[in-house]
């Protein structure tokens, strides 16, 4: 995925230098587009295959590599590259909280869970965060992370992502900036009513910057808008009226979450 037009010779040299080898593989452009172009690859050093896809999807100079094996139907419009494997940081899980099954229930909200690291609650509450990897449809937005139960009050758990693709401040999804969306931002309330930026930087697992709320502070998002006595009520009876059965309550935003024809943010 890119805005740029791509040629079999630029392609090795950008991909050469990334995998670190310039020998034991080959492609051929399939088919290109304004904004997509597609490739097969072919390899004879089994290692470099398997860490080529293992490793996707790949930065390359602007654009997003996705890779799938090729189909068993031998064509290859039938590959299915609109999922990706992401390892993913869940941080600000409350200390009563972190156990092996919640920990399954917040990973789930991202994607299709593959690996959960998890040793010890004890370790996980030092460490503030917990990784686990996930399968990503790009057809949905990227989960920005959620509300969760705790045992005094709602607490907040923000997912940081390792190695994101280009994606969207503004509506969440993979594939553009904000410069490039038409979309309304998409905003979330917070206890107090305060309205900030859903997505941001601080969906980057090396980004400092701990959750949405405090990207707002940090002046990585909209500025803080305060609403309405009607719009602060609805927000705190939101969050106090979740069930402590339900790990998970519905996220609160400020407007409906998602574009039409497209699916919302989890």
């Amino acid at each position: 995925m890119t805005r740029k037009v791509w040629n079999k010779k630029l392609i090795k040299t950008v991909f050469g230098r990334v995998w670190g080898i310039d020998n034991g593989w080959d492609l051929k452009i399939l088919m290109q587009d304004d904004c997509t172009c597609y490739i097969g690859l072919s390899f004879i050093d089994r290692d470099l295959y398997e860490m080529v896809v293992e490793m996707r999807p790949w930065l390359l100079n602007g654009g997003v590599l996705f890779v799938e094996r090729w189909p068993v139907s031998a064509e290859w419009k039938n590959a299915n590259l609109s999922t990706f494997p992401c390892w993913v940081r869940a941080t600000g899980i409350p200390l009563q909280l972190i156990t092996e099954k919640n920990i399954k229930k917040i990973a789930n909200q991202a994607g299709e869970v593959m690996d959960v690291q998890f040793e010890s609650s004890q370790k996980a509450h030092w460490r503030n965060y917990i990784c686990f990897k996930a399968i990503f449809n790009m057809e949905n937005a990227v989960c920005p992370g959620r509300f969760v139960s705790g045992p005094k009050k709602q607490a907040w758990v923000q997912f940081k992502y390792e190695r994101l693709p280009i994606f969207c401040y503004k509506c969440g999804f993979i594939g553009h900036e904000q410069s490039h969306c038409e979309n309304l931002q998409e905003m979330i309330l917070d206890i107090d009513g305060l309205s900030v930026p859903l997505f941001g930087p601080w969906m980057h697992s090396n980004n400092p910057i701990k959750h949405c709320f405090d990207g707002a502070t940090h002046g990585a998002g909209a500025s803080l808008k305060k609403h309405g006595l009607l719009e602060r009520f609805k927000a705190k009876k939101a969050l106090a009226g979740a069930s402590s059965d339900v790990l998970l309550p519905e996220n609160m935003t400020a407007r409906p979450a998602g574009t039409p024809g497209r699916s919302s943010p989890c």
